[in-house]
């Protein structure tokens, strides 16, 4: 497929840094390629057995939950999203140093020092929650 503007087809430049008059054929070649990839795959099937596995976690979800973070006078105040009990509770600073707060509640106030934190926590259930904070 050739992608050109709506000028004379005779002034089509057939040159890769031409973008004004490649786009259009770039962007319609996409579904070509998909639909020639999907042929492929059904025609000369890959055995992937031998690429070991896929490295999917059981158990408990990979994906972080977010915490809820308030400002209060003296501090934060830390919480999980409808108020399950956090196990652990900690802040890690960018050069990755830890601070481990006191969990066994739903919220745990900190007095945090200025600075950015990513603010991580799981709750007794093993769901895992985190979140970036900055504190001026």
């Amino acid at each position: 497929m050739l992608g050109f503007t709506n000028k004379i087809a005779d002034s089509l430049n057939q040159y890769i840094d031409n973008y004004q008059q490649t786009e259009g054929g770039i962007d319609y070649n996409a579904g070509l390629v998909g639909a020639l990839a999907y042929i492929n795959s059904k025609l000369n099937p890959v055995d992937t057995s031998s690429l070991g596995s896929a490295g999917i976690r059981r158990g408990t979800s990979s994906v972080p939950h977010r915490l809820l973070v308030s400002a209060l006078s003296q501090g934060i105040s830390i919480e999980a999203p409808f108020a399950p009990i956090l196990a652990t509770v900690e802040a890690i600073d960018l050069r990755g140093r830890r601070t481990r707060l006191v969990g066994g509640s739903s919220r745990v106030t900190w007095k945090a020092v200025p600075g950015t934190w990513i603010l991580r926590a799981t709750d007794i259930s093993g769901s895992i929650y985190q979140t970036t904070v900055v504190v001026q």
